[in-house]
């Protein structure tokens, strides 16, 4: 072990850019190489490929509505997006471009028949007076997570009035000096870097009503939805609608904040696409769609629509 990290270490002095991961000002960490950083500040969409994400979602809510059940669909912010002023110092800042979210959110909303939110312009205004993204890490902290629920339950509360809009004052908002930082922080940390952050954990003032339906009550349900591919949180409160929520990475930080609006909310982790039998299964009031911005560099994912088949026998 001691070699190969030796050997590592020599090689980021001899080329940095082989970790793939830049280093930026005020010890900011990015996924990707210096030279991509630029291009990387927001995806960029041509006609076709905005029709086929129009369609996705246009399919995706006409079976949902078809069978009752209400849909949002939103979109996360990579990183890249919402901090570039932290970019290294040899990368040229970009200006205003017009980014993919926003060309789907033209696309979509109320007349293209969509529930479709778009949370960069929720969290560029949170970012002014907030620390929202982790420095060592891809993802949102938990104050970025709150921001962005604090969104989606606003949208929802729209079609579920009892559903409320949390407030930050509600929380207590705790911060720890982690020392080994993020997951661009641990990827470094094999050249002998070391990148500390302070992180934030929200801590509801009257404590957490939701709980997870198996195993123990962690404080934070983002980490064991980090262990299991299905999340089940339950507060008991029948007069809330239940919901299915299907996330990439960026749902875990969301879990606790959204989890205490629902009576049940299953989490689903997914690499983008739906599976309606498990939703069909579920019988939820309420989808949730979340997804990360880099998504729109790749086609549309294909939902499942799985069919269970029994014999005669009945196996």
């Amino acid at each position: 072990s001691w070699l190969i990290r030796t050997a590592k270490q020599v090689e980021w002095v001899y080329d940095r850019t082989q970790a793939g991961i830049a280093i930026g000002r005020d010890d900011w960490l990015y996924q990707g190489k210096e030279a991509d950083l630029a291009s990387s500040h927001c995806v960029d969409l041509r006609d076709d490929e905005l029709r086929s994400w129009q369609e996705l979602g246009r399919s995706r809510q006409g079976w949902l509505e078809a069978r009752g059940i209400a849909f949002v669909w939103t979109l996360a912010p990579n990183k890249h997006t919402l901090y570039p002023e932290y970019f290294p110092e040899t990368v040229a800042l970009p200006g205003s471009p017009v980014c993919g979210g926003d060309l789907l959110s033209r696309r979509l909303g109320p007349e293209a028949g969509v529930d479709f939110i778009d949370l960069r312009p929720v969290l560029l205004e949170a970012k002014a007076t907030h620390r929202v993204y982790h420095r060592t890490d891809t993802h949102w902290n938990q104050l970025g997570a709150f921001f962005g629920a604090r969104a989606i339950l606003k949208r929802v509360r729209a079609r579920f009035p009892g559903v409320a809009e949390p407030s930050l004052e509600g929380f207590e908002v705790r911060s720890v000096v982690d020392e080994y930082g993020g997951n661009l922080s641990g990827l470094l940390s094999i050249y002998g870097l070391r990148f500390p952050e302070e992180r934030y954990a929200l801590a509801p003032l009257g404590g957490f009503v939701a709980r997870p339906t198996e195993g123990t009550p962690p404080i934070d349900p983002s980490w064991d939805g980090h262990r299991k591919k299905r999340l089940v949180m339950e507060t008991g409160r029948s007069e809330l609608p239940t919901a299915v929520m299907v996330h990439d990475s960026f749902g875990y930080a969301l879990m606790p904040v959204i989890a205490e609006h629902f009576e049940r909310i299953v989490f689903l982790h997914s690499s983008g696409s739906l599976d309606f039998s498990a939703i069909s299964a579920e019988s939820p009031d309420l989808v949730i769609a979340l997804f990360v911005e880099e998504k729109l560099r790749h086609p549309p994912p294909r939902d499942l629509h799985r069919v269970l088949l029994t014999t005669s026998t009945g196996r």
